[in-house]
């Protein structure tokens, strides 16, 4: 199941943050090598962090999407998943952020054999 996790800063404001993982998962999901039922994703504000060390700090912030993929998605796959991602970010930010606000997405495969999961 592909977990993804949402990060974004306090100062990041105006994001409407069901819409925006909700349009993350549909983006992860026209990609075709993602089940619609195994997308997961989750959002966290962080209320302390530091960006840089200038003074105008406070007016810095940062949205940082994380992709844990299962063994077996391909390194192009997850080439793909990682651009349209950040690609759909991007749109979902453009004209809402304030500041300077840095958006990044990682995807990892995650090895784990001990992962259990059941759809109830």
């Amino acid at each position: 199941m592909p977990d993804l996790t949402l990060e974004y800063t306090q100062n990041v404001d105006g994001i409407d943050l069901q819409h925006c993982l909700v349009a993350l998962n549909a983006a992860l999901l026209s990609l075709g090598c993602y089940e619609e039922s195994e997308l997961r994703a989750r959002a966290t504000t962080l209320e302390r962090f530091a960006v840089g060390v200038a003074a105008e700090q406070e007016e810095r912030g940062f949205v940082h999407a994380l992709l844990a993929v299962p063994t077996g998605v391909s390194e192009a796959d997850q080439r793909r998943s990682a651009e349209t991602l950040l690609q759909c970010l991007i749109a979902s930010l453009r004209d809402k952020a304030t500041g300077h606000v840095q958006v990044c997405v990682d995807v990892v495969e995650r090895r784990s054999q001990s992962e259990r999961a059941h759809l109830l």
